[in-house]
């Protein structure tokens, strides 16, 4: 009878300390996932640089458009709107245009064949905005591993509905009309 007691108690504490490990996994698991989370939130300063810009009159801004990254690194940047015209739905689009690498070669979005460029998070992206209203969108980068030293140009640009004004407007190719210019950005992979 003695030996089923210390067998029972013995699997008792084994399921115990598995329990714990598991449990334990789970905090840390939530907890990256918490750090992500808040790491995706633009910085108050370019927050309050955004409103600024769009309480001047204009209709997209963006914050600091460079920025230096390393590999394994994820960017944030800010892109504000402003609805001054009373259309509802944009899209936001941020795209690879070229590169130019640290070793003078180059190369554009037609011909990246084996070349890996910093990855843009979320592709196409609508965004609802009430007329006179302002939203920030994010535009979020990450640089994957193999990613050459170099600087990377991509375009952002804010689309809504309506026949492109001319065959250079970027948003003619998704049957829209460019909001607020085009805006490049620039990522520095050291």
């Amino acid at each position: 009878m003695k030996k089923k007691g210390i067998e029972l108690s013995i699997n008792f504490l084994v399921i115990l300390i598995l329990s714990i490990v598991v449990f334990g996994f789970g905090i840390s698991f939530l907890a990256r996932i918490a750090k992500v989370a808040t790491e995706m939130e633009l910085p108050s300063e370019e927050k309050f640089y955004l409103e600024a810009c769009l309480n001047e009159g204009k209709s997209v801004c963006i914050g600091t458009n460079r920025r230096v990254a390393k590999i394994k690194e994820t960017i944030i940047l800010g892109l504000g709107i402003s609805n001054t015209i009373g259309k509802d739905t944009f899209s936001v689009y941020n795209e690879f245009k070229r590169a130019v690498l640290d070793d003078d070669s180059s190369f554009d979005s037609d011909s990246i064949e084996d070349n890996k460029v910093p990855d843009t998070l979320e592709g196409p992206k609508e965004v609802l905005i009430e007329k006179n209203e302002n939203h920030n969108a994010l535009l979020s980068y990450v640089v994957p591993l193999g990613t050459k030293a170099g600087e990377y140009v991509y375009d952002a640009y804010v689309c809504m509905d309506g026949t492109a004004e001319n065959e250079r407007d970027p948003c003619e190719k998704h049957g829209a009309k460019v909001y607020g210019g085009l805006h490049k950005v620039y990522i520095e992979v050291i």
